[in-house]
């Protein structure tokens, strides 16, 4: 039974979160075997005080850590890495149960290219994030995949991203199997981004010529004008720039 836990922080306590998730999926079998020999009546001596008889065996579990945050795991790696060792004989730790816990660091994870499902995408996009250029380039690269991405592997990315506003037009790039156009929302979301920022530019070029020709103490129906004809804005335009 292999189990996945999702951290995009790092967690310092994660070995024994880790452990509990372990037992209780143990203790969840060990209660349907005990539930099963009670209906069948096989028990005796030993055995019935047990509920678990010799032949019976719990499946093995392995709990895995998807890590995806920017900076290194610097948690610890085992229960042993979180006990205080002080004074204690070497004799005592030896019998110390251990536990290790196995953590996959996504965005340090050199074997991405040889995942073959959806995963590979998502990683090497989290693995390229912080690099337009680069990022850019893998998505072309990848052009097929992206193009026909699972829609979950859309959703992991935008939200591990931080990139939230590509979630509302999903439904636009998405076609009639359910798969996300990827490379058509990054376009267009750098498209809205650059169309933002010269929006962005423009209305601060607005505000200075205000604030300067006040100083210069141009009456407010002058600058009104002023900036309707420099920026070919409504009078009501003009005069929200002037109240700002």
């Amino acid at each position: 039974m292999i189990g996945i836990e999702n951290q995009q922080e790092i967690h310092y306590a994660m070995p024994l979160k880790v452990w509990r998730y372990d037992f209780l999926g143990y203790e969840e079998q060990l209660q349907k075997i005990k539930k099963m020999h009670r209906r069948k009546k096989d028990l005796s001596g030993a055995e019935y005080l047990s509920g678990f008889s010799k032949k019976d065996r719990l499946k093995p579990t392995l709990t895995m850590v998807l890590y995806y945050g920017k900076e290194p795991w610097d948690g610890p790696m085992c229960l042993a890495d979180m006990l205080d060792w002080n004074a204690i004989p070497k004799e005592i730790q030896n019998k110390v149960v251990d536990y290790p816990i196995y953590i996959l660091d996504v965005r340090r994870f050199s074997g991405t290219e040889e995942l073959c499902t959806d995963a590979r995408l998502v990683f090497g996009f989290l693995q390229r994030h912080e690099s337009q250029n680069t990022l850019e380039q893998y998505v072309r690269d990848n052009q097929e995949g992206f193009t026909e991405l699972e829609e979950d592997a859309y959703d992991m990315i935008s939200i591990l991203t931080n990139s939230q506003d590509l979630m509302p037009d999903k439904q636009e790039y998405m076609n009639e199997r359910g798969e996300v156009n990827m490379c058509k929302a990054l376009e267009d979301m750098k498209a809205s981004a650059m169309q933002k920022g010269k929006q962005e530019e423009r209305e601060q070029s607005i505000i200075i010529l205000v604030e300067s020709l006040r100083e210069l103490d141009i009456p407010e129906e002058d600058i009104l004008r002023k900036i309707e004809e420099k920026y070919q804005l409504t009078q009501e335009e003009a005069a929200e720039f002037v109240k700002k």
